[in-house]
């Protein structure tokens, strides 16, 4: 798909690369998601990634546009 605006392009990819999985496309949702799955199951943001194949780049853009950031040493979204 080829698209003139690059804006555009972005928001398209943010609304349908996690269309095919589980994951919450909110991105309240989606930080209280994330956030539970690194405090229970999780030691690091790259082993959730990972094993729920979720792209790091789109995550982190994702919950950005929220005004969320991570913070390694605390291993959560706030």
């Amino acid at each position: 798909m080829f698209f003139t605006n690059f804006a555009l392009y972005k928001l398209y990819n943010l609304q349908i690369i996690n269309m095919n999985t589980n994951i919450p496309n909110d991105c309240n949702m989606l930080m209280s998601f994330i956030n539970t799955k690194l405090r229970d199951e999780y030691n690091s943001i790259d082993e959730l990634c990972l094993s729920l194949d979720i792209d790091k780049k789109w995550l982190f853009e994702k919950l950005a546009t929220a005004g969320f950031e991570y913070n390694e040493q605390l291993n959560k979204f706030w």
